[in-house]
């Protein structure tokens, strides 16, 4: 029996994927409604999903990285979009990047739900992973080898 907690192909594999989004959602019901700055709080679920591991002594399946540098990128887009959303109340001029903010906002939000979901699937399957829009300068500090990206 394998030392990791979320192993490709087993029931739990689905959990560091689908964690970010059950963080959007478990704040949007206590808050009482969704709001953009939740966006800002997503990288705490793939976190909070490799703590639970160590915490367990066992090793979080190291996708759990890919997932947590997705999710920074979509918080950025998410939550950055609706501030600059906002804004444009406060600062008149700000009223020009509306557009542009409504596109970030909403282009991460849908990309969001549908990567996180079609990932746990991909896990749940034993499918190879591969996620978009985590850059390079992300691989250094989140430890992602060329192996893993390539997952």
């Amino acid at each position: 029996m394998s030392d990791t907690l979320y192993r490709s192909g087993s029931p739990l594999a689905v959990v560091p994927h689908l964690s970010a989004l059950l963080v959007g959602i478990v704040i949007s019901l206590i808050v009482g409604r969704p709001l953009g700055w939740i966006g800002f709080l997503l990288p705490l679920g793939p976190l909070a999903a490799a703590g639970v591991a160590k915490a367990l002594g066992r090793n979080p399946e190291p996708t759990w990285r890919l997932a947590f540098g997705f999710s920074l990128v979509c918080a950025v887009m998410i939550g950055g979009g609706w501030s600059l959303m906002q804004a444009g109340g406060a600062v008149p001029p700000l009223v020009l990047i509306f557009p542009f903010a409504l596109l970030a906002f909403l282009v991460g939000l849908v990309n969001f739900v549908l990567v996180c979901v079609s990932r746990a699937i991909r896990a749940r399957k034993s499918i190879p992973l591969d996620y978009p829009w985590v850059p390079r300068w992300h691989d250094r500090p989140l430890g992602l080898t060329p192996t893993l990206k390539e997952m």
